[in-house]
């Protein structure tokens, strides 16, 4: 029996990121897929961005913002000018290659309980590297990429459940992702996709890592490397938010434990390497936490009411690292030295 592949709409949230804009688009305009849309949502770039696109791309809807809502509220405003009933989130940086979406659409479509789907994210400049490869969840309320900067290989081709997808390049079925509340806006960017993923668990629902859709990150492109004060703050203040917003009370004593330890660490180390701006994000980002922790607490009310699977039955699924796991992932980043795909340093 053949598919029947629906419409699909792509949205690129963009913020003075025209360097990066013609391998992303010109990626697009090459896809094997039957119906779809591009969108570019754009957060008030004054880079020309939006006119650069309009002559260079005709056939790229954008859809301009006075001022620079983020990725997170950004992606929600770009669904709701999404004809497609699935839709996917790309970043800006990313190239794709020609069946990127058709091999999300396959396997969203497979199972009725499959929310979204995730590509195998690879760095643009070291192709044989891994970005991404699924995630893993952990009790900081954060998480990690699964791979990040090992060689691409067998072990990372087989399809599976993932903690959450990237939202640098993944797809979503857009009547789910608009009933689970998209994107959280008040995260601005970083960690939205986490919270996303914790939700979609929790409802009863599945994310899939699919390693036959394939995507080049120019990974710092964004926001900058991984010890970017402003990655780091966003990071912060949004994965403490994640703890207060899904875990039950008795695993939130642990989860605060486990999250004291790995900032401890991460302060020690930042200071140790005279990386003090990076230091001063964590508690910048801590502080600004505390300040909405009423907003936090009031959408806990809601997760916690109407959740189906609890914290040991996500537990179980194997996709919640333990904090062991968490220190050994932040030493062996901090041995490979990756901090954009540029100045990359992989051991061969």
């Amino acid at each position: 029996m053949n598919l029947v592949f629906p419409m699909a709409s792509v949205i690129v949230v963009n913020y003075n990121g025209r360097e990066f804009l013609e391998d992303c688009f010109r990626s697009l305009g090459n896809l094997d897929y039957p119906s779809y849309e591009v969108i570019m949502v754009d957060n008030a770039s004054t880079d020309g961005s939006v006119e650069y696109v309009r002559e260079r791309f005709p056939w790229v809807r954008v859809v301009g913002l006075d001022e620079n809502k983020g990725f997170a509220e950004g992606s929600n405003l770009g669904v709701t000018h999404a004809k497609g009933e699935l839709v996917a989130f790309l970043n800006n940086d990313v190239e794709v290659d020609v069946k990127w979406l058709i091999e999300l659409v396959k396997v969203v479509l497979s199972d009725e309980k499959i929310v979204s789907c995730g590509s195998k994210l690879l760095f643009h400049e070291r192709r044989d590297v891994i970005n991404h490869a699924g995630a893993m969840l952990d009790y900081s309320g954060g998480g990690y990429d699964r791979g990040f900067g090992e060689f691409d290989g067998e072990k990372f081709n087989k399809i599976g459940i993932t903690g959450c997808t990237s939202g640098g390049a993944m797809l979503v079925r857009k009547d789910v992702f608009c009933k689970l509340g998209g994107f959280d806006p008040d995260y601005f960017a970083y960690f939205e996709d986490v919270d996303l993923g914790l939700r979609a668990w929790e409802f009863g629902y599945k994310m899939m890592y699919v390693p036959s859709s394939i995507a080049y990150h120019k990974f710092g492109g964004s926001f900058g490397k991984k010890t970017s004060s402003t990655r780091i703050y966003y990071c912060q203040k949004n994965r403490l938010a994640n703890v207060i917003k899904h875990f039950e009370a008795k695993t939130i004593i642990k989860a605060m434990v486990v999250s004291f330890a790995y900032d401890t660490y991460r302060i020690l180390q930042f200071i140790r390497h005279k990386k003090y701006e990076s230091a001063r994000a964590i508690i910048k980002g801590s502080e600004t936490f505390l300040k909405g922790l009423n907003t936090s607490i009031k959408k806990r009310s809601y997760i916690q009411k109407n959740r189906i699977l609890s914290d040991s039955q996500i537990k179980q699924l194997g996709i919640i690292a333990s904090l062991r796991d968490m220190i050994n992932e932040q030493m062996r980043l901090e041995k490979l030295k990756i901090f954009d795909s540029r100045t990359m340093n992989v051991p061969r």
